[in-house]
C-alpha cells in the first residue's frame, strides 16, 4: 500500500522501499497518487517538480523520471510497474487497497 501519510514508499508488491530518495522522483510519484487511476498531462506532471518556469530539457527529464521510478517499483520488469503512459501523459494504475487514500475514501463513501 502507498502511505499518503508518512514517508512515500511503495507497497510491498512492488519493489521501491526504502522510500524515494530523489525530491523530484517523489514530487512525481506523490502527483500520479493524488490523481491515481486518471490520466495526468504532461504539462501538468512538469509544473510540480519545477515551480517556475521548467527547463528546456523538462519533457526529457520527466521521461527520465517516469522510467526510474518504473525500475523502482518493479525492478524486474519495469513494464510491469503500475505507471502507464496514456495519451499525451501518465496514470498510476491502482487497486483499491494499493493507496490508504483510497482506502480511506472508499470508507466514507
Amino acid at each position: 500500500m502507498f502511505h499518503a501519510r508518512r514517508p512515500v514508499g511503495a507497497p510491498h508488491r512492488w519493489r521501491a522501499r526504502p522510500p524515494l530518495q530523489r525530491r523530484k522522483h517523489r514530487q512525481l510519484l506523490v502527483t500520479l497518487l493524488l490523481k491515481s487511476n486518471a490520466s495526468v498531462s504532461t504539462d501538468h506532471l512538469m509544473e510540480s517538480p519545477w515551480e517556475a518556469a521548467p527547463p528546456p530539457s523538462a519533457e526529457q527529464n520527466l521521461k527520465t523520471y517516469v522510467h526510474t521510478l518504473r525500475k523502482l517499483l518493479s525492478p524486474d520488469d519495469p513494464r510491469s510497474a503500475p505507471i502507464k503512459t496514456h495519451g499525451t501523459g501518465y496514470l498510476i494504475a491502482l487497486e483499491p487497497d494499493d493507496l490508504d487514500l483510497l482506502v480511506f475514501q472508499d470508507l466514507v463513501r
